[in-house]
């Protein structure tokens, strides 16, 4: 049945259809840019040699918290930007088919 309202939808609203697709990408795209930049502003730890064992170690930690907070942060946005705004603007455009 889910699928069959899908079709309906694409079959009537091909233009709006695309639309929302091509706007959950773009979000999506933004949101992995997004991500990207954060991980790139988190330094390389890479000279454990120079005798700052405590304050690496401190950096390290707070390397990992900080790509932990990334993927949780890309995930809710994939969900928020994703689904939730597909579900809303499908369920939209199926309550505009319903009244015609």
């Amino acid at each position: 049945a889910h699928q069959s309202i899908i079709a309906q939808i694409k079959k009537r609203y091909p233009e709006e259809v695309t639309q929302v697709k091509e706007d959950v990408e773009h979000q999506t795209a933004q949101l992995s840019t997004f991500t990207r930049e954060i991980l790139d502003l988190i330094p390389e730890i890479t000279s454990p040699e120079a005798n700052l064992r405590g304050a690496i170690s401190d950096l390290a930690r707070h390397r990992r918290r900080l790509i932990r907070y990334a993927m949780i942060a890309q995930r809710i946005m994939e969900q928020q930007t994703g689904k939730t705004e597909l579900d809303i603007r499908l369920r939209h455009l199926w309550n505009r088919m319903a009244k015609q």
